[in-house]
């Protein structure tokens, strides 16, 4: 079948205006999705792991609710007694990770204990004490979404036991669009069904990976399967595409929370070194990146994006102590003996305390004679760049190796929480 141009149009301008990085099959597999979704019909979205099934499934989400917005009408199939509730307004979608331990109150809903002011109100005495009104009900994302007529994700569905999904049959079976649903929650006391809206619906994702489990047969023909194929991150263009929207995405995300802690605020913790005001790079900066990165292997989307964003992270945070982009990659990948030690003792020098001064700070190698002792000297080493990435580490050798002592002795001289 021949793809309509204009469609093939309308998909481009949403991807680059959700600055997505994409190609003709993903393209294909969007308007599959929108023309499904539009008729009411759930869709289950399939692909390897780290294929992005769920920026995609976020990415649908947003589109058709947002064409769903321009002749949405609440009335219709809505129960509107949440609707007073606008603390949610904003939001396009609903998600749930689901896991082999969700449950269906995890999708559904469940009663949960009060706290803070409501708790507060409530009588002290044991005798006047109904303990019923200690616990109110909280909508999942299932009952949530259907209310307010908004797509919801369930994000890994494979990985739920069967029972679980089957508790939603009777929203998979039926037509939301043109049938006036009623979805029964047994879990609540009062037992009433709860109208669902016409606007509603689920996007499942699914991993093929040999070691995942499938959905049933029998489940995976209540939703529409669009099966994505892997983007070939190897070929240059879109090797550069995904560099290029990364960084624009970063440097929006970077401008709103520097926004947020002017607007709160908020005295900053970290010294002026640390703080990444902007993303001010110039063609020629993005060229230099993406002509280091393209040394490295990467597997999946998921694998550049990081490697990228930590990149910038590092790069943006000590280019004042004399570090290049080279210099920067080289610390990231571990390559520290490419690395000038005047450049290493100057980053050491500030982000750990009295590091000239204090002989005890250099936990057991020396400005001098890196070589003494380059276990721990690297264990420190790295430490500094996943503070530098904001990415958590774990340390693991073998007892005695130092992995306490040099956790210890990080967080002890750090200059900054």
């Amino acid at each position: 079948m021949k793809f309509e141009c204009k469609y093939k149009n309308n998909g481009i301008e949403n991807f680059e205006k959700y600055n997505f990085a994409y190609n003709e099959n993903l393209i294909k597999a969007v308007f599959l999705a929108m023309m499904a979704l539009k008729e009411g019909l759930n869709i289950l979205l399939i692909g390897k792991k780290g294929s992005g099934l769920t920026k995609l499934s976020k990415f649908i989400a947003k589109i058709y609710k947002e064409e769903n917005n321009n002749d949405s009408d609440n009335s219709d199939g809505s129960d509107n007694s949440d609707n007073s509730d606008n603390s949610d307004i904003f939001d396009n979608y609903k998600r749930l990770l689901c896991t082999s331990e969700t449950k269906g109150e995890d999708i559904i809903g469940c009663y949960q204990p009060l706290y803070g002011e409501q708790k507060d109100n409530l009588p002290d005495s044991i005798e006047s004490r109904d303990l019923s009104k200690y616990f109110e009900w909280q909508d999942g994302p299932i009952l949530s979404g259907g209310k307010k007529g908004l797509p919801v994700i369930l994000d890994n569905i494979n990985f739920t036991k069967s029972q679980v999904i089957e508790r939603l049959n009777s929203l998979l079976e039926e037509n939301p669009r043109y049938d006036n649903i009623e979805f029964n929650v047994d879990e609540k006391e009062s037992g009433e069904p709860i109208k669902i809206n016409k606007s509603f619906i689920i996007i499942g994702t699914m991993r093929i990976d040999e070691d995942n489990r499938h959905l049933s047969n029998a489940l995976m023909n209540r939703f529409i399967s669009i099966y994505i194929d892997e983007i070939n991150i190897n070929d240059e263009l879109i090797f550069k595409d995904i560099i290029s929207k990364t960084i624009k995405e970063l440097k929006n995300n970077i401008s709103i929370m520097n926004d947020n802690i002017l607007d709160d605020n908020n005295e900053l913790e970290y010294p002026e070194w640390y703080n990444i005001k902007d993303i001010d790079f110039t063609q020629e900066d993005i060229n230099k990146i993406e002509n280091i990165l393209k040394n490295e292997k990467f597997k999946t989307i998921k694998d550049l994006v990081k490697a990228t964003i930590k990149l910038i992270f590092i790069y943006k945070r000590i280019k004042d102590f004399g570090f290049s982009l080279e210099d920067s990659y080289n610390l990231l990948y571990n390559n520290f003996e490419k690395i000038s030690n005047e450049k290493m003792n100057k980053l050491i020098k500030n982000i750990m305390s009295d590091y000239e001064m204090n002989e005890s700070n250099k936990f057991f190698f020396t400005q001098e004679n890196n070589d003494e002792n380059n276990d721990a000297r690297n264990m420190i080493l790295n430490l500094i760049k996943c503070d530098l990435t904001n990415t958590p580490i774990f340390l693991q050798g073998i007892p005695g190796s130092g992995k306490s002592c040099a956790a210890r002795h990080y967080g002890a001289h750090r200059k900054f929480n």
